[in-house]
C-alpha cells in the first residue's frame, strides 16, 4: 500500500499472514471508502514485495522446515494439514522421503 495514499485519506492500515490467510484492512471514514478502496485493490492485485523482506521469509521458511526434521509430532501434523501437502514437493513430503517414508495423501503430486 502507499503510504502517502493511505495517509492523505486519514487511513490506517494493518495487514498480516498465514499459511492459510493473507489479511489486508484499512480503516477510514464512511467518506473515504472508494480511495480506501482502490488502494486496497491495488494492494491485493498489484503487490510489491522489496528483495529483503522476500529473502527474510525465505530464511525463515527454510529455517521452519529444518525444525520439521526434529520434531516429528510437528511434521505428522504438517503431512495432515491440506495446505501443507497441496504444493507438489512439498516440505513435509520431502522430509517423509528423505526418512524413506512415503506421502500416501491423494492431494501430493505423484513422483514427490
Amino acid at each position: 500500500m502507499k503510504r502517502p495514499q493511505v495517509e492523505n485519506i486519514g487511513a490506517s492500515t494493518v495487514a498480516s499472514a498465514s499459511r492459510e490467510q493473507l489479511v489486508y484492512i484499512i480503516d477510514v471514514s464512511k467518506a473515504a471508502v472508494p480511495e480506501a478502496l482502490e488502494i486496497l485493490t491495488d494492494a491485493v492485485l498489484n503487490p510489491k514485495f522489496a528483495a529483503w523482506d522476500a529473502r527474510e521469509a525465505a530464511a525463515k521458511l527454510e529455517e521452519d522446515i529444518k525444525s520439521l526434521a526434529d520434531n516429528p509430532q510437528s511434521l505428522l501434523l504438517e503431512v495432515g494439514n491440506p495446505v501443507a501437502c497441496a504444493v507438489a514437493k512439498c516440505c513435509c513430503c520431502r522430509l517423509l522421503l528423505q526418512s524413506g517414508g512415503a506421502c500416501s495423501a491423494a492431494r501430493c503430486a505423484p513422483g514427490i
